[in-house]
């Protein structure tokens, strides 16, 4: 046995220091007599008693007083005869502090042989604080799954080292979970540093990701902040980090804790919503197809990773493919795509009006299945999609990058949607350039077209004040010849008179003879005057126009008047019948012209029928016009000769031999023209002829 006198050598006090000081949980080292040899730190914190206070006590002294007789003989028991070195556990012990507190312990006992002699470690561990543990690694374990679940990341970044402006981040050490890992695209229990966040983070970011963290320390607040990671494997994330800076008691920064979650499919959708905004807002302007291409080049630059872009135009008649606007991030702007009859990558897309992604391993194949040939150097991923207008394939426009990204489902859509944005734009601009070559073309044709019709016109306008002047003297000549002629023919008639008067010296023979010269002189005077009367009122009318004065007037009447002057005068006995048909009313015209009309058309309708059935003149009242029709049963007009019948001077063929000047039909024509009446003739050969008159109300 050991004596609780004894002094440990430096051995044993090295033993001691190993197992004890260094220890977090509370130990006793005791003998088989359950004596107290030596305690640790933890013992002091947990019971409240130095070292020297419980030295040569007996451990059942820590056990609560009501208790003790019992459950100290029993740990003494056990302490004293549970040898051969096993590890014995006592449960539920209630002990009590030096300041009285009462509370359960669990004990371990672990025998140990020094010296020939067995000692005994007690492990002591506080109940409450032992379930604690338990039930906190529980929860750990439960959060682990759930951040992982959830896909969240939890960092911590401590202070190592003093900090700089420039270098507030790189001091720091990190700690993060495997989520974060993850998210940035390492493998799960990586250690990272802020240099391996630095090598994802997209470069356009990292600036933004520094500032948020710089605004945070400066104004000692939270923040959020989104940015873009280009993970080692490809592709594209958006990782939203939210923190808040921790300071010491001295205000320097102590840490930066926070959390990181992976918002990539609701930010890629945003991007893309806003791409697609961008896009129609861009075409609503008057930009260029270069311009573009350019555009939607950078919008893409966004969401996806791109290191060439390629635009090019195809001519379906000659099968040529051309490009219009390269972009390669590792050569620059380039234009060599000219081909004719090419049968690769892209005119598959132009024939197909359907978009394709491959990636390098995919690429070969599927140019061996379609028979296609390799004009694209494709390093990692391919993309293309048709140019679309009016749901033709003018072109194509491809992409694709070198390093690890991945083009999804997703990237090819918004690259369809472009195709058919980029088709419709090229086809305008296509347009408005043939429609600003043909008004160029047009303009040219018609000022050359306005130059030939000023010349056209110069030339009828001389023409017209050549015929203005040439009708002028015609009416002066016409005029000046009926009144020269007047003269003589008055003279005639005066000296017919005078012989008249001295007739009566002649004898009957002579007196015979005389009156049958004389009613042939005044017949002819009498015809020279009434064409004399025709000549002045076509000569009048081509010169000073038509003097229409239309009042209303009761044109039965005027019919009536007209007709009984002429049935007076007629010597074969025949007359104009008279039909009147509808309600009669009066009617808005020239009293003189119609009475210059109705007399020419009666006057010929007996002339033209000598020995004939009697003429006939008929008035139709109907509700939108009213007709007057004049017609005889004489000689008729030849078909053919009907359109020349109401120009001046013209005759029919069959009338040579009748009497008359060829005037009367075309100044019926000009007074009904002058009056809004429309003149329609209608005939047959040695049948009839009838003149319509139609008046609208």
């Amino acid at each position: 046995m050991i004596n609780e006198n004894r002094h440990f050598d430096d051995s044993t006090d090295n033993i001691y220091k190993l197992l004890f000081e260094k220890s977090s949980d509370a130990k006793i080292l005791v003998n088989t007599d359950g004596v107290i040899l030596k305690t640790n730190k933890a013992f002091s914190v947990m019971f409240g008693y130095t070292k020297l206070e419980v030295l040569k006590n007996c451990i059942s002294t820590l056990i609560q007083e009501k208790y003790r007789s019992n459950t100290g003989k029993d740990l003494l028991f056990n302490i004293k005869y549970s040898l051969n070195e096993k590890v014995e556990a006592i449960n539920n012990l209630d002990v009590q502090k030096k300041d009285g507190t009462l509370f359960s312990i669990e004990i371990t006992l672990n025998y140990i042989s020094f010296e020939n002699d067995v000692l005994v470690v007690v492990d002591i561990s506080d109940v409450i604080l032992s379930e604690l543990k338990k039930e906190l690694s529980i929860r750990k374990k439960e959060f682990k799954l759930a951040t992982e679940a959830a896909n969240v990341g939890i960092w911590s970044a401590l202070r190592n080292g003093n900090l700089s402006e420039n270098s507030i981040l790189e001091n720091f050490r990190w700690a993060v979970n495997d989520q974060v890992a993850f998210q940035m695209g390492y493998p799960k229990g990586q250690v990272l540093q802020f240099k391996d966040f630095k090598k994802v983070i997209h470069p356009d970011d990292l600036y933004a990701i520094t500032s948020a963290y710089k605004n945070a320390i400066k104004k000692n607040q939270k923040y959020k902040i989104v940015y873009r990671v280009l993970p080692p494997n490809g592709g594209l994330r958006y990782i939203e980090s939210k923190g808040v800076v921790k300071f010491d008691e001295f205000n320097q920064i102590e840490r930066i804790d926070g959390v990181t979650l992976d918002v990539t499919k609701h930010k890629s959708a945003e991007a893309r919503r806003v791409i697609y905004n961008n896009i129609a807002q861009k075409l609503n302007s008057n930009v260029s197809v270069f311009d573009f291409c350019k555009f939607i080049e950078i919008e893409l630059n966004k969401i996806i990773s791109i290191h060439k872009v390629y635009v090019m135009l195809y001519d379906s008649d000659n099968n040529h493919l051309t490009s219009i606007y390269i972009n390669d991030s590792l050569k620059g702007f380039d234009d060599n795509v000219n081909r004719k009859n090419g049968n690769g990558l892209c005119e598959y897309v132009i024939n197909n009006k359907k978009g394709l992604s491959l990636n390098k391993a995919e690429y070969e194949k599927f140019l061996s299945k379609n028979s296609l040939v390799s004009y694209e150097e494709v390093k990692n991923y391919w993309m293309g999609v048709p140019l679309i207008s009016e749901n033709n394939a003018i072109g194509v426009i491809t992409i694709d990058c070198i390093d690890s990204s991945i083009y999804t489902v997703q990237d090819l859509a918004i690259l369809e949607f472009i195709g058919i944005q980029l088709g419709r734009l090229i086809s305008r601009k296509q347009n408005h350039y043939r429609l600003k070559l043909l008004n160029a073309t047009l303009e040219e044709r018609v000022e050359l077209r306005t130059y030939e019709l000023n010349k056209a016109k110069n030339k009828i306008t001389e023409s017209l004040k050549k015929e203005k002047e040439l009708s002028s003297l015609k009416s002066r000549f016409v005029s000046t010849a009926s009144h020269q002629f007047r003269t003589p023919l008055t003279v005639i008639q005066t000296n017919l008179g005078i012989l008249e008067l001295q007739k009566n010296a002649f004898n009957e023979e002579h007196q015979v003879k005389f009156d049958k010269i004389s009613k042939r002189i005044k017949d002819q005077i009498s015809k020279m005057t009434f064409m004399m009367d025709d000549l002045l009122t076509i000569g009048k009318i081509n010169e000073s126009g038509i003097n229409f004065k239309p009042i209303f007037i009761n044109i039965v009447s005027l019919c009536q008047k007209i007709i009984n002057s002429y049935n007076d005068i007629q010597s074969d006995g025949r007359v104009i019948e008279f039909e009147i048909n509808g309600n009669q009313k009066g009617v808005f015209l020239d009293p003189v012209l119609m009475e210059h009309v109705l007399s020419a058309l009666i006057s010929n309708a007996f002339k033209y029928s000598d020995n004939r059935p009697n003429p006939i003149l008929i008035i139709n009242f109907l509700e939108s016009e009213f007709q007057i029709r004049v017609k005889d049963f004489g000689i008729g007009i030849p078909k053919e000769e009907i359109q020349y019948i109401d120009e001046p001077f013209f005759r029919a063929s069959n009338a040579i031999d009748i009497s008359g000047t060829g005037l009367g039909t075309a100044i019926v024509k000009d007074y009904l023209d002058a009056s809004g009446g429309e003149l329609i003739i209608d005939s047959e050969l040695n049948e009839y002829t009838q003149f319509k008159l139609l008046f609208k109300k």
